[in-house]
This record gives structure tokens, sequence and C-alpha cells, in this order.
């Protein structure tokens, strides 16, 4: 055969197994938070083919590094100043109503397809946690246990969840850590979900109503 014809063809194969190989490849999310008397602690990994990403979050500071083939390649610093994440809290909060969230809703049978959709290609391979709960009211601490006790084996039957609740009624306390370890399957599909939901005339009416609320408020 031709050398002309059977290197373009190699070339084609080449990368249609590459495309193929990635469209398959899972995408591995791992959640870790923690809250203690000091503060907040949080960690964010998200692992796809040879790329991995990393974040962590504590007390207003954090990082985000990008690894390939588990060799660091970058780490950026993040660090906000309290009262410049305070005047953010205070513009976020303000900048959408609830309305418009709620009006999310109105997708109805839309949304409730693209939810299914997504739950399919997400599995779950480990929870943990553990959380000591307290509030103002002991009776209100008594009930929240108890509701815990009740949903948790309809809700967590399978070996790889397992939430725990210690319930304080002497004092106010909310402590505790999870772990989050899921995976989806084909990662890729969900943003051809997401494009196929907003192309729907309801999807488009809400996404104009949002953006003529926000600059409605930025106005």
């Amino acid at each position: 055969m031709n050398l002309s014809i059977l290197f373009p063809f190699i070339i084609i194969a080449f990368l249609a197994l590459v495309a193929f190989f990635i469209y398959r490849s899972p995408l591995d999310l791992q959640i870790v938070m923690e809250r203690t008397s000091t503060g907040t602690a949080l960690m964010l990994s998200a692992s796809w083919s040879a790329i991995t990403v990393k974040s962590t979050y504590t007390g207003g500071e954090g990082s985000l590094s990008l690894f390939f083939l588990g060799k660091k390649l970058i780490r950026r610093e993040i660090s906000q100043k309290p009262e410049i994440r305070k005047r953010q809290e205070r513009v976020s909060g303000s900048s959408i109503g609830l309305e418009p969230v709620l009006q999310i809703f109105a997708l109805g049978s839309d949304m409730i397809r693209f939810v299914r959709a997504t739950l399919r290609h997400v599995s779950i391979r480990k929870v943990e946690g553990a959380f000591t709960v307290g509030l103002q009211n002991p009776a209100d601490t008594g009930v929240a246990f108890g509701f815990f006790s009740a949903i948790r084996p309809l809700l967590f039957p399978c070996d790889r969840i397992s939430l725990s609740m210690n319930p304080v009624f002497d004092r106010e306390i909310l402590e505790g850590h999870v772990m989050a370890d899921l995976r989806i399957s084909e990662p890729l599909f969900i943003p051809v979900l997401i494009l196929r939901l907003a192309m729907k005339p309801r999807a488009r009416r809400l996404i104009r109503r949002v953006a003529a609320h926000k600059e409605g408020i930025a106005g």
C-alpha cells in the first residue's frame, strides 16, 4: 500500500482511538469536609484520565493544584482578606433572588429526565461521615437524632455508605467530618445533557428571565 495513503489512515485511527479512550475515561471525584470548633476545612479532588485537579480550603485560604500523570505542574495559592470576602458574600447574596432559582422547577419533566440521566452515570464508591450535633433546644436535638435514626436504614442500605450522628444535649455544637468518593462513568456525556436541556424552549425562557433579572439588579 502507498505510504501516502497509509500514513493518514494511521493518524486518523490513532486520533480516533485516543478520542474513544478519553470519552470512556471515568471521572473520579473525592470530597472531604471537616468542621471543628476552630473552623472548616474542605478538600476537593477530580481525576480524569491522566489529569488530576486538587483544591483545598481552610479559613479563607486555599490552594489549587494541577497534576499530570501524578506530577505536579501548577500550584496556585488562593487567599482572600476578610473584608473582601464579606463584600463578595453580600453581592452574591443579592445578585439572584429566590424567585428566579425557584423557577427551575418550571422545567418539570425535562429537569427530572436530566437528573435521572446524570445519576445513571454516577456511582458511589464510598461515603463516610460522623457528626456531633447539639441544638439550642435539647428537645430539638432529640427530635433530630430520632429522625436521623429512623431514616438511616432506608437511605443508607449498602455497606459503601456509613454515616453516624452523636447527639449532645447540654450545649450547642455542630462538628464532624464527611468523605465522599464518587465516580462518573462517562463525564463528557453530562455537558451533552446540559446542552440538550438548555435548548429546550422553557429552559431558554428561564435563562433569558434570569439574565434580565441580573441586569435589572446591576442597573
